[in-house]
């Protein structure tokens, strides 16, 4: 029997646990009620199908924000939940219209681009897309005038062609990745942000678990710049911040299959780790007695929680390093030289072209010029307008000579072929052997989940609860 690649929903889940022989939590990465890939269940599509009812009624557009749709609910007497429970302007509301927001879009019955839960400002965008440059010359054949005889002599000089180089110039979209800096706070916006701008990466800054809204504007960042994709995770040593990398990357990874997305995306945490927290002997606050992950921290890591700020705090700089580590790998300082030196190897290329093909043409150019010049200082200064025709008489057989060195040199630009160097290749360190990638679009599904389990905090609870 052949195991499914990418088990999608509920029902999927069920049935590759019963042909692996294991238990369906075993194949989920989160808790089940959080798992995308276990979407599907009696009460989650319940959810999914209320809302997708209410949407449908309203009419709403794309684009519409979920605080819109909680309003619009709100203000209609009787409001319900699925259940048949009144829905009210409380928090519990609007955590149960979040839940059926995002299992609705799990389940395809509303468009994930057409409902916006952002909850944070919008990327900051300083990648460039592929430019498809592609070295060239363009030569540009001058006319040769014949020249007129009034008190002086004039015309141009009859110049062989000029040839101009193109596409050699640098820029940051010649950089062979597409990057983004993803972290859960705006407060370091400041070290960020400089760093973003100086690597041509994307910043995806906010308060919080970033919503799917975030992850489905990744996809469409990425197919505009048609790259290879790094993603750097930053986030606090905290109950949330231990589980946010992880809960980025199952969406992405849901989110890819569902697009049939088949570009090369990875995520790393670079910071906050345990392993940092002990190096730098960082100071903990205590975690708030609400918060449900609390003991199961504690239990996982034999301590409190650490802020991000702490590490800059008390080693500044010590961040940027860390992220200009990671950067450095996937961009070439030394790109925007090379080409420079490209360039210059086209020029001296053009060079040897020149004189190969026109050297001959040039030296009897300038002769006959010098002719012309000679006749008409020795026999016409004097007698300008009375001998303009004698002069173009004269100078006659030179003109027609002219001529047929002209189409000489135009037959020889219509075949040109300059051997320029191609645009130097990228030169990055690249993906290397020791890099845990929590995740990687190149895995299959149980390869992938063998990676959260290793990795990711444990939850406590157990059990194929059904969503």
């Amino acid at each position: 029997m052949e195991i499914m690649k990418t088990p999608r929903g509920y029902e999927d889940i069920k049935r590759l646990a019963k042909e692996l022989g294991c238990n369906v939590t075993d194949l989920l990465a989160s808790d089940p009620n959080r798992d995308p890939f276990y979407s599907g269940g009696k009460s989650s599509r319940e959810k999914a199908e209320w809302l997708a009812k209410i949407w449908e009624r309203e009419g709403f557009e794309s684009g519409t924000h979920l605080r819109r749709i909680h309003y619009r609910i709100v203000s209609r007497e009787g409001a319900t939940k699925a259940d048949g429970t009144p829905y009210k302007n409380d928090d519990s509301s609007w955590n149960y219209l979040s839940e059926a927001a995002e299992y609705a879009r799990y389940l395809g019955l509303i468009d994930a681009n057409d409902l916006s839960d952002r909850r944070n400002s919008a990327p900051s965008v300083y990648a460039a897309a592929s430019e498809g440059q592609n070295p060239q010359y363009q030569i540009e054949v001058p006319s040769w005038e014949n020249h007129f005889i009034d008190a002086g002599l004039h015309g141009e000089d009859w110049n062989t062609p000029a040839v101009y180089i193109e596409g050699y110039e640098y820029s940051k979209g010649m950089q062979p990745y597409h990057m983004e800096i993803w972290v859960e706070k705006t407060t370091m916006n400041d070290i960020f942000e400089p760093l973003c701008r100086e690597f041509g990466a994307n910043l995806v800054a906010g308060a919080g678990f970033l919503s799917i809204t975030s992850v489905v504007g990744l996809f469409r960042r990425i197919e505009q710049t048609g790259k290879p994709c790094r993603i750097f995770y930053v986030s606090d040593f905290d109950p949330a911040g231990s589980f946010m990398p992880f809960s980025i990357a199952r969406q992405i990874e849901y989110w890819k299959d569902m697009y049939s997305f088949e570009g090369d995306i990875k995520l790393k945490q670079v910071a906050l780790t345990l392993e940092q927290v002990e190096k730098y002997q960082l100071p903990s606050i205590p975690i708030k007695s609400t918060d449900t992950r609390r003991e199961t921290f504690q239990e996982r890591y034999g301590r409190d929680a650490t802020e991000l700020d702490a590490l800059e705090a008390n080693y500044p700089g010590e961040l940027e390093r860390l992220l200009r580590r990671e950067l450095e790998k996937y961009y070439d300082k030394e790109l925007e030289y090379a080409c420079e030196e490209a360039r210059r190897e086209a020029e001296r290329a053009v060079e040897v072209w020149e004189e190969e093909k026109f050297g001959d043409i040039k030296a009897e150019i300038h002769e006959l010029q010098e002719q012309v010049c000679r006749i008409f200082e020795d026999e016409f200064e004097e007698r300008i307008k009375a001998l303009q025709n004698e002069f173009n008489e004269r100078c006659a057989l030179i003109f027609e000579r002219k001529e047929i060195l002209q189409h000489a040199v135009i037959n020889e630009v219509d075949s040109a072929d300059i051997p320029g160097p191609p645009l130097p290749e990228p030169n990055v360190a690249g993906d290397g052997e020791d890099d845990l990638w929590i995740f990687d679009s190149s895995r299959d599904y149980l390869s992938q989940l063998e990676i959260y389990k290793r990795y990711r905090p444990k939850n406590r609870k157990k059990g194929k609860k059904e969503r």
